[in-house]
């Protein structure tokens, strides 16, 4: 998973907004970059309060209590108590800041001093931060105290599952200085924690799984759409959360459920080129033969980014039907061959060429038939010994009459220019 982009501005009402971009891909065609984007950062108008600010948020809204005795100590801990005369808005952003760094006491503690505030206030409720950053204890205890599972974010219709399936991460959440310091303080004092607090065999090592099964248990919809048609398994799909697409398989999710744009979890899964979520996929029960609304089919995906691997997956799982598949054009016109062509891909290439129908005089179709003069106007010479090996013809012309050479010699690609050349006085030569 890439890393995570954070742009801060600074909100009127008082608190820094921090707006999160999860990892996503760089696409190179208008479906990829839809996925990219969508539901992130601006496009998703989903802030997140930069609670690390200590001075705007914790000074201003908390008294800190430290013992007499080893006041000057610099392992005393310091207690937050809440203040009872703090606004909603304050009480929120506390409510907020404690669901997403797990602190479950202080959760618990500010819930039960301050009854009146509604845990599924505001489009991004405590229940969708602590799905998002992995906080199991914190989610069960705002499930307990009444937290919808049916609440969901304004603009995307993001679900508490969505971002389980969106942004969840295998491994125990990073906890903050503070956190830490107080861990140890705690662990040193010798009485040990309630069982909610030391519980974390299942949940500190995958809290993906544990907050999809929680999430499930507690009745979320498995299959919940959000704004752009996606279930959850099409976020972890596309974001390739493995432990996520794991959990919502076993939990029932649709395989082959289609989003807006036509596209499956498989489709998702061989855009982000993840194998294992491929391999996976494919022995769970998904569609190999599906296509987007672009007709855009896995082995397009594959083929655009040289995943040999998945190709051979997709190839064998396909059995007799792959030739068709294979060879099947997009609303580009565009085959995958001609789109491994394009991305430089030589063993790609080569993988598709031997596999080329039964009986057919000529190594392409129609459509493939000028992919030499594309390879040499580009100068990808790998590309073109893998085209020539195959049978494409170095003196086809094309409409304009032009040769392969001709290509390479407006492009300037001399190096292609050179190989032709060379080739061609060997063909002279015998």
């Amino acid at each position: 998973m890439g890393p995570w982009v954070r742009v801060r501005a600074l909100s009127p009402a008082g608190p820094k907004v921090t707006w999160l971009t999860g990892p996503s891909r760089i696409c190179n065609n208008a479906l990829q970059h839809f996925y990219a984007n969508m539901g992130d950062a601006e496009a998703a108008a989903t802030p997140l309060l930069d609670f690390d600010s200590q001075n705007e948020v914790v000074l201003q809204s908390s008294t800190y209590v430290t013992s007499k005795s080893n006041s000057s100590s610099l392992f005393c801990p310091s207690i937050p108590v809440e203040d009872s005369n703090l606004d909603i808005e304050s009480l929120k952003i506390r409510l907020h800041q404690h669901a997403r760094d797990g602190n479950v006491k202080a959760l618990e503690a500010l819930l039960n001093k301050h009854p009146q505030i509604d845990v599924n206030m505001s489009d991004l409720t405590a229940l969708h931060y602590a799905a998002q950053y992995g906080r199991v204890e914190a989610a069960e205890l705002l499930l307990n105290k009444g937290a919808s599972l049916e609440s969901f974010t304004y603009k995307d219709r993001y679900y508490p599952l969505h971002m389980v399936a969106k942004y969840g991460q295998v491994g125990a959440p990073q906890h903050n200085s503070r956190d830490f310091m107080k861990s140890f303080i705690d662990a040193s004092a010798g009485p040990p924690h309630s069982e909610l607090q030391n519980d974390r065999s299942a949940s500190a090592s995958d809290p993906t799984t544990a907050l999809v099964n929680l999430f499930v248990e507690r009745g979320a919809d498995v299959n919940i759409e959000d704004q752009y048609g996606m279930r959850p398994l099409d976020h972890a799909s596309l974001k390739d959360n493995e432990a996520a697409v794991r959990a919502l398989v076993k939990n029932g999710a649709i395989l082959n459920g289609k989003d807006s744009n036509e596209s499956t979890p498989l489709l998702k899964a061989c855009m982000c080129s993840s194998y294992n979520l491929v391999h996976f996929l494919l022995s769970s029960g998904a569609d190999c033969n599906v296509r987007d609304n672009s007709r855009n089919s896995a082995y397009h995906m594959a083929a655009r980014h040289g995943r040999n691997d998945i190709l051979q997956l997709l190839i064998e799982h396909a059995g007799e039907h792959a030739v068709e598949l294979l060879w099947r054009i997009n609303d580009e016109n565009k085959t995958p061959l001609e789109l491994a062509v394009n991305g430089n891909h030589a063993s790609t290439v080569n993988i598709i060429l031997s596999m080329k129908p039964l009986g057919s005089n000529s190594p392409m179709f129609q459509s493939d038939k000028w992919l030499l003069h594309k390879a040499a106007e580009k100068g990808s010479l790998d590309v073109i010994k893998v085209l020539i090996q195959n049978g494409y013809n170095v003196r086809l012309r094309d409409r304009d009459g032009k040769l392969p050479l001709h290509a390479a010699a407006i492009s300037k690609k001399e190096h292609v220019v050179g190989y032709l050349l060379e080739l061609a006085v060997c063909v002279l030569d015998h």
